[in-house]
């Protein structure tokens, strides 16, 4: 179930591999990360294919490969550097959690 918590819970351990190597791995994560919040917000209907475009958008926006964004977001949303596919996880975890979870992980940088 440790694994499984971040999809049931907003209570879940966050594993420190997945901060150092997904969150801290560029300064300029802890300033994108409420950034790429507010553009998840605001996609409408919130859906993997809305979500994608976003995070891509995004990453071409500041001149990096989405890869950067995804693993940070994986990192930030579930706390682990691995798992499903990350536009399942976020349509999973809904819009709301997804925004608070990537705002509240500027915390752990």
């Amino acid at each position: 179930m440790h694994l499984a918590r971040p999809y049931f819970s907003e209570e879940f351990t966050v594993a420190e591999e997945a901060v150092k190597k997904n969150l801290k791995k560029d300064p300029r994560i802890k300033q994108w990360l409420p950034e790429l919040a507010q553009r998840l917000d605001k996609a409408s209907p919130f859906s993997l294919e809305t979500a994608e475009a976003a995070v891509r958008s995004f990453a071409e926006e500041k001149g990096e490969k989405a890869g950067l964004f995804i693993n940070a977001i994986r990192a930030a949303v579930t706390g682990q550097i691995a798992g499903p596919g990350l536009f399942e996880i976020l349509t999973t975890i809904g819009q709301a959690s997804t925004v608070s979870r990537l705002c509240k992980a500027t915390e752990w940088i």
